[in-house]
């Protein structure tokens, strides 16, 4: 296992599945994480999202679709007994989240420290 401080990745989770995520999250040691995911919603942006994917790789690559994935979802490969992870949405993000584990909190406009 890789032992760091912090793991950070943005549109990747995208690209995996659940069980590589969670295999991923077990072979990287980090005191802190932040993550970006498409969160799995109903909106307009996500029906134009699908499609542009589509046009854009999917026909290129066998039928690519992103992976759109719940709270939940997340939270099964990020949460451990001692730790339930934390997330940010903003109105301007669409569907884009972030999961995170940080020495303190994002919020709109805010950094809070724990």
């Amino acid at each position: 296992a890789q032992n760091v401080d912090i793991c950070f990745s943005l549109g990747f989770l995208d690209w995996i599945f659940l069980d590589e995520i969670k295999d991923l999250k077990s072979k990287i040691s980090a005191g802190f994480f932040f993550h970006s995911f498409s969160e799995r919603r109903v909106s307009p942006f996500q029906i134009a999202h699908k499609i542009f994917v589509y046009f854009k790789y999917g026909y290129k690559s066998d039928g690519y679709k992103p992976n759109y994935y719940s709270e939940k979802d997340i939270g099964y490969c990020f949460s451990d007994p001692q730790f339930k992870p934390s997330y940010f949405r903003a109105n301007e993000l669409s569907f884009g989240t972030f999961v995170y584990k940080l020495p303190f909190k994002i919020t709109e406009n805010l950094l809070i420290n724990e």
